[in-house]
């Protein structure tokens, strides 16, 4: 999720980008999983082109319902083989899934639980709006991130123990 993972990745059209989604949208329909893409903001091509970007998306984000851990290979397989794998490479952080097609378009797979599929494409929409409020709660020991609203809890000089951080989930 940002589309640089990978070197020398190329950017997609909103045809291109439209393509693709429908070709994993076409494999996630078949095999029954709750899935969708974070929205993006509608001027997205106009701001992109104005910072110097001829093509809007950096990659194509997938947020897949799924909670049973072991399918999620499987998942990654039918998908990368339905969108053309580039290289073969598949790339794991956490619950995300990376992997290029054939274009080197880089497709992101992030698995989640079906309770957080909701919130998680909310949060991951609108290109930075969720980095841009989690900076602005940060001052306030607040954190925001895909596991929602955060309390960030520090206690300092325990005798014996030292600075102890902890977070508290709030939503």
């Amino acid at each position: 999720m940002g589309g640089d993972a990978f070197p020398s990745t190329q950017r997609l059209s909103e045809e291109e980008y439209a393509t693709k989604c429908e070709e994993v949208r076409l494999v996630l329909d078949k095999i029954g999983v709750s899935f969708g893409f974070p929205v993006e903001v509608a001027d997205k091509a106009e701001v992109c082109k104005e910072r110097g970007k001829d093509k809007p998306y950096g990659d194509v984000d997938v947020i897949i319902a799924l909670d049973e851990k072991k399918n999620r290979f499987a998942i990654v397989e039918l998908v990368k083989n339905a969108v053309g794998l580039d290289d073969g490479k598949i790339l794991k952080n956490d619950t995300i899934y990376s992997f290029l097609s054939k274009e080197r378009f880089q497709v992101d797979l992030m698995f989640c639980e079906a309770e957080n599929l909701e919130f998680l494409l909310a949060f991951e929409s609108n290109n930075d709006f969720g980095a841009l409020l989690g900076h602005l709660l940060t001052p306030l020991k607040l954190k925001w991130s895909n596991l929602g609203l955060v309390l960030k809890l520090e206690t300092e000089e325990v005798p014996g123990v030292g600075t102890s951080k902890d977070e508290a989930v709030l939503t």
